[in-house]
């Protein structure tokens, strides 16, 4: 449910021109990222400029609506 959003989002035109790149990380996988990171709830999605986490979205209801929003915030 959440990839198919992930993945219409990464190739968005907009998110492109911007340069915005977009990453996955499995927290199973994972969990010392989880930790580092302060993730304690699925799906959460971070926002990082210049290697600093500058926002997020935790959860996935109306997560297409926030991140949309989240991404053009910080990417303009």
């Amino acid at each position: 449910m959440i990839r198919p959003m992930y993945d219409e989002l990464s190739a968005h035109d907009v998110f492109v021109d911007r340069r915005v790149l977009f990453l996955a990380v499995n927290v199973s996988d994972h969990p010392d990222a989880a930790a580092y990171y302060d993730v304690d709830g699925w799906p959460t999605f971070l926002l990082f400029r210049n290697g600093i986490v500058v926002d997020r979205v935790v959860g996935g209801s109306a997560a297409r609506e926030k991140l949309y929003g989240m991404i053009s915030k910080h990417s303009s």
